[in-house]
């Protein structure tokens, strides 16, 4: 079909594997070309899908701003007193949308898990449409509710969807996870990821105008290619895992037609080097689809991955509280056995008094001792 998705996993990096910056796990645009396997038809074909992809979601993207203006729809935003989820919940997901974008490019993936209402779903709007650093007040308040949802949700999954400008938000939070939930499993999905920033940002001169109306925020500073934010970022993304920090993984999808990063190795960092057993990482190209469709053109094959994944990690809290209950009946046994047996010892000693009293002729009422010589060791 013109519009299925055409995807390939990249493997991880080997001996022959060409880097950008090594350091931050950047592979070179070249590296990617070794699994260029793709005929001329299927290059042309691919590039026309994802100029169509592109026009569809420009116009659809219209017609959404358009409508939520008009119907006054209101989305979730990172100040509302509100907490996170339900009781009873089985898993987190968390759509964060791009710059200068909004939660309904996450519409599918909404749809989707209102199907699922054993898992809380929450899209919210981010602040300034993404024009904004990671470090702004609005963060920690969100990151304080998914720590609070969490605590409340022992062992239970959450899982950080990032498109764009999204991505970098989704591991700013996990990497800040580590540290405040520990326990927490963690799964990230990125989509068109920017996370050692972009070769084409603040080149325009829109973004330069915004840069100088509103100098207070420094995003497009941030987002510049190999900024110090951006290795930052990366860094503490990379970092080993503490002792007793929970499961990582990774699954990011980059568009090979990205006219927004222009680089497939800031969409496709490696995350997990060396050998990390805790840290999962997978990556994969899509070759017929643009930077800002494409969390609408893989939703499927995203969503099922990470309904995968949750129930994974539900059998394994099934397992955990199985196992926590075992250990509460064998202690419970055990402390009634002991009971048993020093109730029985008591008993024996019981009887040898009175049978020794009586020997001596001591008048112990002799009538019912032998009533009580038989009960105690009945």
């Amino acid at each position: 079909m013109f519009l299925e998705i055409n995807v390939k996993k990249i493997p991880h990096p080997d001996e022959m594997t060409v880097w950008e910056d090594r350091n931050f796990g950047i592979r070179a645009d070249v590296e990617f070309a070794r699994y260029e396997a793709r005929s001329y038809g299927g290059i042309i074909s691919d590039f026309a899908a994802a100029q169509l992809q592109g026009l569809i979601y420009t116009c659809e993207n219209a017609y959404k701003r358009t409508y939520v203006k008009m119907s006054g729809t209101q989305y979730a935003t990172f100040e509302e007193d509100a907490p996170l989820g339900k009781a009873g919940s089985v898993g987190l997901v968390i759509l964060f949308h791009g710059l200068n974008g909004q939660p309904s490019v996450w519409n599918k993936h909404i749809a989707f898990f209102s199907e699922h209402p054993e898992i809380d779903c929450i899209a919210p709007e981010i602040p300034e449409a993404g024009n904004c650093s990671l470090e702004i007040p609005s963060f920690d308040v969100m990151l304080q509710k998914i720590v609070a949802w969490a605590l409340q949700h022992p062992l239970k999954p959450i899982v950080l969807f990032g498109q764009s400008f999204g991505s970098r938000v989704a591991t700013h939070f996990e990497y800040q996870l580590r540290s405040h939930v520990p326990t927490t499993p963690v799964h990230l999905f990125l989509s068109g990821a920017v996370l050692y920033g972009s070769k084409t940002v603040a080149n325009t001169g829109f973004d330069q105008l915004y840069s100088y109306l509103r100098p207070e925020y420094n995003v497009f500073e941030d987002l510049q290619y190999g900024s110090e934010t951006s290795k930052r970022l990366i860094g503490n993304a990379r970092a080993p895992l503490e002792d007793g920090v929970a499961e990582r993984e990774y699954t990011m999808f980059a568009p090979y037609y990205d006219h927004h990063v222009y680089s497939l190795g800031s969409a496709l960092p490696i995350l997990c080097p060396g050998n990390q057993p805790l840290k999962k990482e997978r990556h994969y190209i899509v070759y017929n689809c643009g930077h800002n469709a494409i969390p609408t053109f893989i939703w499927e094959k995203q969503l099922t991955k990470c309904l995968k994944w949750i129930n994974a990690k539900q059998s394994i809290v099934l397992d955990s509280q199985q196992e926590k209950e075992n250990k509460i009946l064998t202690l419970c046994i055990f402390i009634l056995m002991r009971v048993m047996h020093a109730h029985q010892s008591w008993a024996i000693a019981w009887k040898d008094s009175i049978r020794s009293m009586t020997e001596k002729g001591y008048r112990f009422k002799t009538l019912i001792a032998p009533q009580i010589i038989n009960s105690s060791v009945s």
